[in-house]
Order: C-alpha cells, then structure tokens, then sequence
C-alpha cells in the first residue's frame, strides 16, 4: 500500500514525461506533436481548476501514484496537461533554461524562475557537477567568465547548452523507438 496514495497492487512509476502524441481530441495536438507532462494531472473542471489553482485540485491525480506514469508505453491525460514541444526553445521554456532579457535594450540575460522545477533543478545539478569537473563544461564555464561573463551568467549559459543536448537526446530516441504491438502492450 502506497503511503500517500493509498494504491495497493502493482503500478507503474514514473513522472515528468515528454513524449509523442498518439491519439488526441485536441487540434493544438496532432498525433506525432512532441510534448511533456507533469507528474499531476488536475481535471481542470472543478471550480478550483477554473480559479487556476490546479494545485489544489478537488480530482487531482499523479502519475506513478493513481495512474500509470512516465515508464509505461502510453500515457493518457487532458491535453490541457500537455505542453507541446515544437523545437528546443519550447523545451527551454518548459524547463526554465530559457534566457529571459534583463530588461528591454539591455543584452544581458537573467535566470527564469519559471518552467518546470524538478527538471530545472535535475539541469542545474548537472551543470554544477560538470563545472565542478574537468572535461568540457569546466572548460565551457572557464571560457565564458575568461570573455567577460559572471558565474551566475555562465552556469545559466551552460544550462541552455544542456537543455538543447537532452533536447537533442530525447528526439533521438524517440525516433529509434519502437513501440511495442498494441496486444503486447496489456
């Protein structure tokens, strides 16, 4: 028995997802549309979801906990629970890695405070730990702050570069995988 959710029996985990849209009801996601998914789908019907307060939903749900998660082969949810990720600047956005500008005119760039949290902070270890490494992000970092660059400035530059990799990574592998028949997959 789960202690927050109370599911008893096998489940399958996982949460914070991106993947391909398969069947959809929604035109602003056509199957084949890159998207990511939050561990908690709220219904978006109740009159806490119409106030925008999602996270005190009266049907809120989690995947991994009272549905299904990230690790199974297909993954259902309101298309509101969605966001498509057209290109790696949507990703940026999505995960907070996106470069907001300090001010109109100004070329300099601040740290969003925005986007997914858990996969920011997931971003941010990694750039900590290869900056705090020798290889290529020690040497990234190095090169920026050697032209000009604060720390801060640096670490968040390094963080887009990461951004984009795992982009990359997770297009890559999408289109390498393959899905098993529909009769395997109960």
């Amino acid at each position: 028995r789960h202690p927050h959710s109370g599911h008893q029996g096998p489940m399958i985990p996982g949460h914070e997802m991106v993947g391909r849209v398969v069947e959809s009801d929604s035109p602003d996601l056509p199957p084949g549309t890159l998207v990511a998914g939050a561990a908690s789908v709220p219904c978006w019907d109740c009159d806490r979801c119409r106030e925008g307060r999602t996270n005190i939903c009266q049907r809120l749900y989690s995947l991994g906990l009272n549905a299904p998660g990230s690790h199974a082969e297909y993954v259902a949810g309101p298309a509101r629970s969605f966001v498509p990720l057209p290109e790696r600047a949507a990703y940026a956005r999505w995960n907070g890695t996106a470069p907001i500008p300090v001010w109109t005119a100004n070329p300099r760039f601040r740290l969003s405070r925005g986007g997914n949290r858990q996969v920011n902070a997931a971003i941010h270890r990694i750039a900590i730990t290869q900056w705090r490494g020798q290889g290529a992000g020690h040497d990234y970092i190095k090169g920026r702050i050697e032209r000009g660059d604060t720390k801060r400035s640096a670490i968040r530059a390094l963080k887009r570069r990461i951004s984009d990799e795992v982009f990359r990574r997770l297009h890559t592998d999408l289109a390498h995988r393959q899905p098993a028949p529909l009769e395997d997959a109960a």
